[in-house]
């Protein structure tokens, strides 16, 4: 098992190569586990009924949610514009 100061990138090559089967016997039952969500805040946009549906068709086809694909497109239009203009800010989808 990689070693407990290992970076999240060695952990994740040390997995990507071996088998958790492996190590059964050496894992522990964690207590007290909780997976935090970064907050949202919802954005509510009107659109045409045939843009609405071309939109869930094409979300459809991508394999994604609606609202994941237009987050994902907001997010790719204002990075840049927010590096241009100079700010720090870290965006993820």
């Amino acid at each position: 098992m990689p070693p407990e100061e290992a970076t999240d990138e060695a952990i994740a090559e040390f997995w990507d190569t071996h088998d958790i089967a492996d190590y059964w016997d050496e894992l522990e039952i964690a207590d007290d586990v909780k997976f935090a969500k970064p907050k949202k805040e919802v954005v509510s946009i009107r659109l045409e009924p045939i843009y609405r549906q071309q939109l869930n068709a094409l979300a459809r086809k991508m394999g994604v949610g609606h609202s994941i694909l237009i987050r994902h497109w907001v997010i790719e239009k204002l990075h840049p514009k927010i590096q241009k203009a100079g700010h720090h800010t870290t965006i993820k989808p």
